[in-house]
C-alpha cells in the first residue's frame, strides 16, 4: 500500500461564550468541569479524542454524542457544552464571537488525511486524483 498526504484538519475545543469557560489556557483535566459534546464512538476522530482525553486524565462526567458534525456545532453554539470543532470550518463563528476557542494544555490534536491505495497497478491516475483531492479538501465551509 502507498499513502499520499492530502492535508491536515486542525481542530480546537470550542464553546459558546454563554457557557462561561475562562479565556486563559486550561489544563486538559479542567474539561471535566463542563459537559462535553462529542462525535459518536464509532468515528475515527472520536476515538482519537477519546484517547486524548484518557491520556490527559479526563473521564467526562457528562458527555453527549452525535454522529453529525453540523448537529455538534449547533449544540455547541447553543451553549450546551464544549466540543472539538474544525477551526477553518467554524472560523466565521469564532470571528463573530458566537464561539470561543477553549485553549487547552496540551492542545487538541490535529488529524492528517491521506489517500491510501494499493501500490501495484495504481497507474498515473492516482497522482491526478491526489492533486484534485488536495485542491478541494481545505476543511472550510462552502459559501
Amino acid at each position: 500500500y502507498r499513502a499520499i498526504f492530502v492535508g491536515t484538519l486542525k481542530s480546537a475545543w470550542m464553546a459558546s461564550p454563554s457557557l462561561g469557560v475562562p479565556r486563559q489556557t486550561l489544563a486538559a483535566s479542567k474539561l471535566v468541569d463542563y459537559p462535553l459534546l462529542m462525535q459518536s464512538p464509532t468515528s475515527t476522530i472520536a476515538q482519537l479524542y477519546d484517547n486524548w482525553l484518557k491520556d490527559n486524565g479526563v473521564s467526562p462526567k457528562r458527555a453527549f454524542r452525535t454522529n453529525s458534525l453540523p448537529v455538534l456545532g449547533q449544540l455547541t453554539l447553543a451553549g450546551l457544552g464544549i466540543s472539538t470543532l474544525p477551526c477553518d470550518y467554524y472560523q466565521a463563528e469564532v470571528s463573530s464571537h458566537r464561539l470561543q476557542v477553549v485553549k487547552t494544555r496540551p492542545a487538541a490534536p490535529s488529524v492528517d488525511y491521506y489517500i491510501v491505495h494499493r501500490a501495484e497497478g495504481a497507474g498515473r491516475g492516482i497522482e491526478e486524483i491526489a492533486r484534485l483531492v488536495r485542491s478541494s479538501c481545505n476543511f472550510r465551509r462552502s459559501t
